[in-house]
């Protein structure tokens, strides 16, 4: 698991305990986290700075994280 997915799912599992508002702040926070790393990845990716394969295993874990935290923002809403 790279660094990165480590630290979002970090991130998750202390959205788990508090109040509602609170873990809905924290996936949110977690959320634009991983929307950075993708926004970044694609850039370095873009520019050569990165190989395709590091880019390719660093979106799909941002893709299965992000999809995590949709789910459990919708948990929280109903």
């Amino acid at each position: 698991m790279s660094r990165t997915a480590l630290v979002a799912v970090l991130l998750v599992l202390v959205a788990c305990g508090g109040s509602p508002n609170e873990q809905v702040r924290k996936l949110h926070e977690t959320q634009q986290s991983w929307d950075e790393t993708t926004r970044l990845t694609t850039e370095l990716w873009r520019s050569g700075a990165v190989p395709a394969i590091y880019a390719r295993q660093t979106l799909e874990a941002a893709s299965q994280e992000l999809e995590k935290v949709r789910r459990k923002l919708e948990q929280l809403s109903q």
